[in-house]
């Protein structure tokens, strides 16, 4: 869970940001031959003095919390829009999110307003070795409440799939139903 939540940390707040405070953590905790000695409610305190305030709740989801996501394609289409080789998406999501309380009961997130990112794949493309590497036509992130949302977008070059989350910042519960062939 920490290897996804710095990930997605990173990603929101910045590399920058996020190194400024491991760096101050570092030298506050390094080297110290006596206590106290860090702990990870420490390493809490600088990575909150690094992440704007419309950033917090993403830290107290992934420090704080049990969250997981329930994030699903409803349906997606893909049809040219007329101009070369362009593409309009239209995609139907359902964005769902709780936490789990002392009981592990779902609590669901009722004020969620978090940012999640949509991206499609257009066609892959090849490394210098040889190897295929996924390629975006398109990445945003954007921000959700709970429930159903309707998005459209222009594209250049047809789409392969798309996807809520792609790269894996969020912990959710069916990740399988986050993607969508569109061929």
């Amino acid at each position: 869970k920490t290897g996804v939540a710095m990930y997605g940390l990173k990603e929101l707040i910045g590399e920058d940001s996020l190194n400024s405070a491991l760096r101050e953590f570092k030298n506050a905790y390094a080297f110290k031959s006596s206590g106290p000695f860090a702990g990870a409610n420490d390493l809490y305190r600088y990575l909150q003095k690094h992440t704007p305030d419309s950033l917090q709740y993403y830290l107290t989801d992934t420090w704080q919390k049990v969250t997981l996501y329930d994030n699903k394609i409803n349906s997606a289409t893909v049809k040219p829009t007329g101009n070369k080789d362009e593409y309009q998406v239209d995609l139907k999501v359902n964005i769902d999110k709780t936490w789990l309380d002392d009981k592990g009961e779902d609590v669901p997130a009722l004020k969620m307003n978090d940012y999640i990112d949509i991206g499609v794949f257009g066609k892959d493309t090849k490394n210098k070795d040889g190897s295929r590497r996924a390629n975006f036509a398109y990445l945003k992130r954007y921000k959700f409440t709970r429930g159903v949302h309707e998005l459209t977008f222009i594209v250049k070059g047809k789409p392969k799939s798309v996807a809520i989350d792609p790269l894996g910042y969020l912990i959710d519960r069916n990740p399988n139903d986050n993607l969508k062939n569109l061929e």
